[in-house]
């Protein structure tokens, strides 16, 4: 069935490219490509592609809104979740013996596991 033939009354979506994008969810279409030597990476919107690209250029457009700290990130979502550094509670607590880290995020918690289990593999 194509775009066209979709019931209008049916489409829960409020413009045309929002079922485009929707559409590459099932299809697997990535047309967004990175031009970047040796990168390559393909992408389903063009605002991925924008955001990845942040990697190669170093552009960090977000800064953080704490006073006094000079941190700036690639997109609102790392911004965001830096955020919690500055709030009193780190409830996501490294189980490892004499560790003693503690994070606001469980996101930052699961990356620093991984220093304790390369450390077990050497």
């Amino acid at each position: 069935m194509s775009l066209a033939e979709l019931p209008r009354q049916r489409m829960p979506f409020t413009a045309r490219y929002k079922l485009v994008n929707h559409i590459r969810v099932h299809t697997g279409e990535r047309p967004f490509r990175c031009n970047f030597v040796n990168c390559g990476r393909r992408f389903a919107r063009a605002e991925n592609l924008k955001i990845h690209l942040r990697i190669h250029t170093g552009e960090k457009p977000f800064a953080c809104d704490f006073p006094g700290c000079d941190r700036r990130f690639a997109n609102s979502s790392d911004r965001k979740k830096h955020a919690q550094v500055h709030a009193s509670a780190k409830g996501y607590r490294c189980q490892v013996a004499n560790c003693g880290k503690s994070y606001s995020h469980p996101s930052s918690l699961r990356k620093h596991s991984r220093v304790h289990s390369d450390r077990t593999q050497s």
